[in-house]
């Protein structure tokens, strides 16, 4: 309402300039102007009334165009609920006693596709799925030559396992950087633990797949700044990890949200910027 409003104002500054240009023009033609010093201005005051016919004609086309991405929003909005809305009549035709016994997990199949529709996120906690988007994300065209910033736990227990089960994952790690790709990673870790070979043998695995490494105290890192995930420099995808009381990923969830992405963004710098930060070079194990 008020863009047109605003659109309507601009409009009407537009016309009385356009009339007062054409009756300075008129006159001058039909020597209504007698003074000498009035006809000598005349070309100048055209000239100024013409240059901010050109400058409201700009603020008009801007205002316009801030219009079209409001509908175009709205639009979106309208679509995305429609969605949302033909979901939750499908589910309606599930035969009723499936339903009922499967309502829980309709409930969250439904949840699942709201978040991915209305917040550009998606949550899971299968261990097995994250490993398969975890390759899928590096395998983006996009990610191609890409910056990834991430942080984590030095631990065999949080997700660094040298495991068949986990070595296709760690392959698509070198493949990444192989392709030209970067990955920076922040570890945090406990007081002692730059004495024990699994941390070790951790740290170094990732120096050697090429990974620029660097290494924090975790009782240095304020509590809010304690978050474990991974984000692209580009601010595309950030996928964060929640862990138990044992340090193991229990959870995750993918965003393409750049709010959300923003945020960890600054979360890595801030890190980054901590006085008790180091970057890790190789430590060998039989020195320890």
């Amino acid at each position: 309402m008020k863009s047109k409003k605003r659109l309507s104002i601009q409009f009407l500054i537009n016309i009385i300039l356009s009339g007062i240009a054409i009756i300075i023009s008129v006159g001058s033609a039909f020597g209504l102007f007698e003074s000498h010093q009035i006809t000598e201005k005349i070309p100048n005051i055209i000239l100024f009334l013409v240059g901010l016919l050109i400058i409201n004609g700009t603020l008009e086309r801007k205002n316009r165009l801030i219009i079209l991405e409001e509908k175009l929003d709205k639009l979106n909005e309208i679509i995305s609920e429609d969605n949302l809305d033909k979901l939750k009549r499908i589910t309606n035709d599930i035969q009723p006693t499936l339903r009922h016994i499967f309502k829980d997990y309709i409930q969250e199949f439904v949840d699942f596709f709201h978040d991915a529709i209305k917040n550009d996120k998606i949550d899971f906690y299968d261990m097995e799925r994250f490993k398969i988007s975890y390759m899928r994300t590096l395998e983006l065209e996009q990610n191609k030559g890409n910056v990834l910033l991430a942080t984590s736990l030095p631990y065999v227990r949080y997700f660094w396992s040298e495991s068949e089960e986990l070595s296709p994952m760690l392959k698509s790690i070198k493949d990444f950087i192989a392709n030209g790709g970067k990955f920076k990673r922040i570890f945090f870790y406990e007081l002692n633990d730059l004495n024990d070979m699994e941390v070790l043998n951790v740290l170094n695995g990732q120096i050697d797949m090429g990974i620029e490494v660097y290494i924090v105290p975790i009782d240095k890192v304020p509590r809010r700044l304690q978050k474990y995930f991974v984000v692209d420099e580009g601010g595309n995808l950030a996928w964060n990890v929640s862990i138990d009381t044992k340090q193991r990923i229990n959870s995750m969830s993918f965003t393409a949200s750049h709010t959300e992405t923003d945020k960890y963004l600054n979360y890595f710098n801030e890190i980054l910027n901590l006085d008790d930060l180091k970057k890790y070079t190789r430590i060998d194990v039989e020195e320890v």
